[in-house]
């Protein structure tokens, strides 16, 4: 069993932080939360936007991003960089490393494992994860440094049940239900003064949809089951709140019927 304590050192290699996306505010979030509880230190891309944290231990190390997909040139051009993450994650001595995603973090991870001699942890993000299963040579990587990782920790049921259909059996066997949380569950659990909100809005009852206009979001969904809310809800109105293509989603409220949708671009944590 694996100890855990302010003794223990451990390695998290995520994609950014610093920037208004989804990202890296699980990465933020989990990174402040985890050094709560361990030494941590956190390996970033190169071209990651610099933190303005002095709480993080922080090491801009890891092969810069880009097309990610180029797996020439990002596994075999950019091989130089991860010469340098490596000579970072041994001089920091992590005795566990985990990736915030799969594919290509897993890359790096495994391969410091490997240096370190220290336990592999993968995290299991949705798509992020997913996509990679599906393309032939991204799947074979994969597998490759799976099967190095101790466990692979998934955000759902969902993720969980497609890696585990499109993975070998020894790989299935590590795949688990235990996401990475970079969810504040206190902050979100906490009672909102929203009068202000309630009278631009004459009260009336708020669906919410925070995040990006992307296909994959399901914004087309939610907007189907809200006509069916209106059936029963007359006065209910639904905010959706993300950047991406708004004049699509209003055409296509306005094709169902739908008057009471309101978008907003973006706004303030």
């Amino acid at each position: 069993m694996l100890k855990v304590g302010m003794n223990v050192r451990v390695a998290l290699i995520a994609p950014t932080i610093n920037r208004k996306d989804g990202w890296s505010r699980v990465v933020e979030n989990l990174a402040s939360r985890l050094s709560n509880y361990v030494e941590l230190a956190l390996f970033l891309p190169i071209d990651s936007p610099r933190s303005p944290s002095n709480d993080l231990k922080i090491h801009y190390s890891l092969p810069p991003s880009g097309n990610l997909w180029d797996v020439d040139d990002y596994i075999i051009g950019k091989a130089h960089y991860r010469l340098k993450f490596l000579k970072d994650i041994v001089s920091y001595r992590p005795d566990i490393i985990q990736t915030i995603d799969t594919y290509p973090w897993l890359i790096d991870g495994g391969v410091a494992s490997l240096v370190c001699n220290s336990p592999f942890f993968v995290g299991a993000h949705g798509t992020y994860a997913i996509i990679p299963i599906y393309r032939p040579l991204t799947r074979l990587i994969m597998i490759g440094f799976l099967s190095l990782a101790r466990e692979v920790h998934c955000i759902s049921s969902f993720t969980t049940r497609v890696l585990g259909d499109y993975l070998p059996k020894m790989i299935k066997r590590k795949i688990i239900h235990q996401p990475l949380s970079g969810v504040d569950y206190f902050f979100f659990s906490r009672k909102r003064n929203i009068k202000e909100l309630k009278m631009i809005y004459n009260g009336w009852p708020i669906i919410l949809t925070v995040g990006a206009l992307k296909p994959r979001k399901g914004i087309d969904l939610s907007l189907r089951a809200f006509k069916l809310v209106k059936q029963v809800y007359k006065d209910a109105i639904y905010i959706i709140i993300g950047k991406g293509d708004i004049k699509y989603y209003e055409r296509f409220a306005q094709a169902l019927g739908l008057k009471d949708v309101y978008f907003i671009p973006e706004v303030e944590r």
